[in-house]
């Protein structure tokens, strides 16, 4: 397939004015030419021919190009490497237990939040709050981290 490129962006098609003739200035073009930057939106020509044949057809400036087939655009996803999935035992069963933990302690209140953050998990906010969402999207060694200062602090406030 072929298109018609002009500075980086490709021809997508015309952008018809002539149902909008009492709001434009006099001046104003009745049509003009539509570009995008993305070439699987341009106007796709089955030969060099034809577009070089519509394009000094409409004086159009640019080069005519030819674009990668289709069904290129149309691979399967590959998954990353580095995700890992597993089933499901005990660790996954102490990760959703101590989010339920969190969310109990932190409850409504933004200093709960703050206090649970900053003092008894010593993680970040973005963490934090990534964990809360979603405890797979954190890094294993956080999560690990997380539910280690978890069970320190419970620990704590059993002996006192």
């Amino acid at each position: 397939m072929f298109v018609i490129k002009h500075n980086g962006m490709y021809f997508q098609g015309f952008k018809d004015y002539s149902s909008m003739e009492g709001y434009l200035d006099k001046k104003h073009p009745k049509r003009t030419l539509k570009y995008c930057k993305n070439q699987h939106q341009a106007m796709e020509f089955i030969s060099y021919e034809k577009a070089h044949d519509f394009k000094y057809k409409n004086n159009m400036l640019g080069t005519v190009t030819l674009i990668q087939e289709t069904s290129k655009q149309c691979e399967p996803f590959k998954p990353y490497s580095c995700l890992v999935f597993t089933k499901v035992n005990d660790c996954d069963n102490q990760l959703l237990i101590a989010r339920d933990e969190i969310e109990n302690m932190i409850g409504t209140s933004l200093n709960n939040f703050y206090h649970m953050q900053k003092d008894i998990l010593k993680v970040k906010v973005s963490t934090l709050n990534k964990f809360l969402n979603n405890p797979y999207k954190v890094n294993p060694i956080t999560r690990k981290k997380i539910i280690d200062n978890l069970k320190t602090y419970f620990e704590g406030a059993k002996m006192a």
